[in-house]
């Protein structure tokens, strides 16, 4: 999905490929299980500390990554909520 979509997001920067962003949607994706049950926004010290640990060869920094691993986060959030009868990512819907 973000291989093919990743260019139409509103914070990808002009000339930038998928492998500057690739590694900050599968963090994205890997840490939504090492929290689970939290917002990003309630991890997102703790993500941009561990960033250079999980960045893999992309060069971007925190401030770029963390927008497309926001991205990622949700749209796994989003998945397991309408999979999961409930509340299960806590936004009151």
């Amino acid at each position: 999905y973000w291989r093919e979509n990743y260019v139409n997001r509103p914070y990808v920067t002009k000339g930038s490929t998928f492998d500057d962003y690739g590694p900050a949607y599968r963090y994205g994706l890997d840490n939504y299980a090492r929290y689970p049950g939290k917002r990003f926004e309630d991890v997102e010290p703790d993500l941009g500390r561990d960033w250079q640990r999980g960045k893999g060869k992309s060069a971007l920094t925190w401030d770029h990554a963390k927008h497309a691993a926001k991205d990622s986060w949700q749209r796994l959030s989003d998945t397991v909520g309408r999979a999961t009868p409930g509340d299960s990512n806590r936004d009151g819907k």
